[in-house]
């Protein structure tokens, strides 16, 4: 968990910069989860440890990166209509959605929307940032 999240985004950050930095301009947004914000007990400790480093790897190039025309924003999705969440038990999406204030599922379509806007010039003033799509489970 901690390589493919952590690690690849390490190598991800080392494979796309140097052309970044020689366009002078580039978009990066990484993708969080809740379960970075508070422990859920279906995920593993290591996924959201894991997630929770994103945060950090998502803030700290701003500060390098900036100066190049370079911004790094985060998407922290909430519950989302997946596979994964078509085999949680009735009890278990349940209480998932009693914290959601929408009240129901996202869907990939509507995390994809918000990635495409962040990665847009529309954002081209945001950067260092966390755009919580998630219903309102958890608000900043």
């Amino acid at each position: 968990m901690l390589d493919v999240n952590l690690t690849g985004t390490l190598h991800f950050y080392r494979a796309v910069l140097p052309g970044m930095i020689a366009a002078r301009r580039g978009a990066i947004v990484n993708v969080r989860s809740t379960t970075a914000k508070t422990p859920h007990r279906n995920a593993a400790p290591a996924y959201g440890a894991s997630k929770a480093a994103l945060n950090y790897l998502t803030m700290h190039p701003v500060r390098e990166r900036a100066p190049h025309g370079i911004r790094v924003n985060a998407v922290c999705p909430g519950p989302v209509e997946t596979d994964m969440t078509a085999e949680w038990s009735a009890e278990y999406l349940e209480a998932a959605l009693a914290n959601v204030l929408l009240g129901r599922l996202g869907s990939v379509e509507e995390i994809d929307r918000t990635i495409g806007f962040l990665l847009s010039d529309d954002a081209g003033f945001i950067t260092g940032e966390t755009i919580n799509a998630n219903g309102g489970t958890y608000m900043n």
